[in-house]
């Protein structure tokens, strides 16, 4: 997850008021497996709605018992379960409630729009 932005497409968490749900940006430094979460919003450089910090993230387990931990900043914490469903897509699944399941998700290389 580190230094990739997270795509979520609107459609895929019934969100229709944009293509996208979310585009988080997984900050930390190198070979590290937690750091923040940033929200890209329209991009670092924008002066009308800039990339900001909104949480932070780790990853913790090993194996078939690794998950991707969030915290948000004010917000409720999740805790996931990835997995390649192909095309360059995964699902990620809550381990606190399995009938939560967030497919279609893109993973694109450093901090950039979705």
């Amino acid at each position: 997850m580190l230094g990739n932005t997270v795509c979520v497409q609107g459609s895929a968490v019934g969100y229709t008021a944009a293509p996208w749900y979310n585009q988080e940006y997984h900050q930390g430094n190198p070979n590290s497996t937690t750091g923040s979460v940033i929200d890209y919003k329209q991009g670092p450089s924008s002066t009308v709605d800039p990339s900001e910090t909104i949480g932070t993230w780790s990853i913790s387990g090993s194996g078939t018992s690794t998950v991707l931990n969030y915290s948000y900043t004010g917000g409720p914490n999740f805790t996931y379960k990835v997995f390649d469903v192909g095309g360059g897509s995964y699902d990620f699944c809550d381990t606190n409630n399995a009938s939560n399941v967030i497919p279609v998700i893109y993973i694109k290389q450093g901090q950039v729009a979705c």
